[in-house]
């Protein structure tokens, strides 16, 4: 499991955010907290790493006090204020979680937002007796946007290197005839096929390249006697 340090040590944890949208980005909450992640308008989540457990020592926040918990922090030796200095014993490596990123994924790829607890029910425990956190690293990865008209085949691509992730697709028509001109054009709203998401994630997402046919017997027909078209928003990671 890796070794065990004892010493006095001021425990501490804070959330941090760093960098700017398509640069590397680091959250980090303490464990029994909440970690929410956000990206600007028009960008999503793409997760790098995770890490529910702890890979270093406490840090120091001299605005910090923790109570005793479960043992782990052992006894008070000592404190200036508000400063509360405590014996811990933790494990300070080999202590991460195997569920850490497909579970942080599974939260918060490709949304704009998300919110996961770190927690030992959400994760599993992977170092009994540890006071520990959740670490995300992610980008805030730019929104691209695809159309094709009924019958057409629609193509995405991304550069060499990254993948599709599909964030939403609608196959029907929301718009009048500015977007893909007919005479066909009888309904323009509650025309959307329930399929839509599905059908395009399962075509393109984890793919470098798909294509997928935007036409009736793909998505069934939302509204029948329209002409429709395919619309679909993604992003490369």
């Amino acid at each position: 499991m890796g070794s065990l340090h004892t010493r006095c040590v001021l425990l501490s944890c804070t959330t941090c955010v760093s960098g700017t949208s398509a640069q590397l980005q680091t959250s980090l909450v303490c464990e029994g907290k909440t970690l929410t992640i956000e990206c600007p308008s028009g960008t999503t989540i793409d997760v790098e790493d995770a890490l529910y457990g702890r890979d270093r020592g406490p840090s120091v926040n001299k605005s910090f006090m923790h109570p005793n918990r479960n043992g782990i922090l052992n006894r008070p030796v000592g404190s200036i204020g508000k400063l509360v200095w405590v014996e811990v014993s933790m494990v300070t490596s080999g202590c991460k979680a195997s569920t850490s990123l497909s579970r942080v994924r599974d939260a918060c790829q490709g949304e704009t937002s998300c919110q996961i607890s770190a927690s030992n029910r959400v994760f599993g425990d992977p170092c009994v007796g540890t006071y520990k956190f959740l670490r995300v690293e992610y980008k805030c990865r730019s929104v691209r946007r695809a159309r094709v008209c009924e019958s057409g085949n629609l193509s995405l691509h991304c550069p060499y290197g990254q993948v599709l992730n599909i964030v939403g697709a609608s196959y029907g028509r929301n718009a009048g005839s500015e977007v893909c001109p007919s005479p066909s054009i009888r309904q323009i709203s509650n025309c959307r096929a329930a399929s839509s998401s599905h059908v395009v994630s399962s075509a393109c997402n984890g793919k470098n390249a798909c294509h997928v046919s935007a036409n009736n017997g793909v998505f069934g027909d939302p509204c029948v006697g329209t002409y429709k078209y395919l619309e679909v928003e993604y992003s490369c990671n």
